[in-house]
């Protein structure tokens, strides 16, 4: 309660902006999010948050379209509070709604016909998310700073990286 009694900010509201690389990284684009932070010590926070990306990918007769959307919470870890304040490590569960379509795209030959495919898988994932913050900006009332994070989900018995990510964040302190 030392926090509540100096009147230094506790909890934070954190918006940021990715860059997503679905998959192995085949399909590349932006991806959002925005997060609660409770501070429950100088070492652990408790962050929920809503994520979403998308990205879409043409080669030659060929696209892929992704996007993705979901919720997790995650345990904040600062290890050194004193001397390495500016540093975090997230840990948590996720889940998201996954969606991919792909195909081919050809022109209509002569006699009307064409070999056109497309595919389209929709899932509800469960997983885990891994993430570390580093600030680069850290004021009492506001923070500025970048994020290295993972996205894995459980899918007929394994673990898969579904996307890893990185970005950068504004927080704002209260």
């Amino acid at each position: 309660m030392a926090y509540a009694q100096s009147g230094v900010p506790q909890n934070e509201i954190r918006i940021g902006i990715n860059r997503a690389f679905f998959g192995s990284g085949d399909v590349v684009g932006p991806a959002v999010y925005a997060e609660y932070s409770y501070r429950l010590s100088s070492y652990l926070s408790v962050a929920p948050r809503l994520i979403g990306g998308m990205a879409v990918r043409e080669q030659r007769n060929f696209y892929n379209h992704v996007s993705s959307f979901g919720a997790n919470v995650s345990a904040r870890i600062t290890p050194l509070p004193r001397f390495l304040y500016f540093f975090s490590v997230d840990v948590g569960g996720l889940y998201h709604r996954f969606a991919s379509t792909y195909g081919s795209i050809n022109r209509t030959i002569p006699g009307g016909s064409s070999n056109d495919y497309s595919e389209h898988r929709q899932e509800n994932l469960w997983g885990f998310l891994g993430a570390v913050n580093a600030s680069f900006v850290n004021q009492e009332y506001f923070t500025l700073g970048a994020r290295l994070e993972l996205l894995t989900s459980l899918s007929g018995g394994y673990l898969s990286a579904d996307s890893y990510q990185w970005g950068v964040y504004y927080a704002k302190k209260f």
